[in-house]
């Protein structure tokens, strides 16, 4: 299996954004990250010396799970995963 990165940008309540990171390497365990705003997520990458993430679209939650259910069919490492704190996370 191959490393990746997957960024979403996802409608929260009160018309906000914010952005789950969900980073997959086959040297560790998956890690998952909720970022306040895409200000937040491109301030961490610009101290990593990353590419600033740059959205080309808002997902609802509806539409953000479903791409969650998609990578899980394809990959067990995200299919082993425990959501539960990006729902909180999200909801707050």
């Amino acid at each position: 299996m191959n490393d990746y990165k997957m960024e979403y940008v996802v409608q929260v309540k009160g018309g906000k954004e914010k952005v789950v990171v969900i980073i997959v390497t086959t040297k560790t365990n998956p890690i998952i990250e909720v970022f306040e705003s895409v200000e937040a997520l491109n301030r961490m990458y610009n101290g990593l010396s990353m590419k600033p993430f740059s959205p080309d679209r808002v997902l609802s939650q509806k539409e953000f799970w479903e791409e969650i259910e998609k990578l899980k069919a394809t990959d067990y490492r995200i299919s082993e995963l425990d959501f539960r704190p990006v729902i909180l996370k999200l909801d707050k």
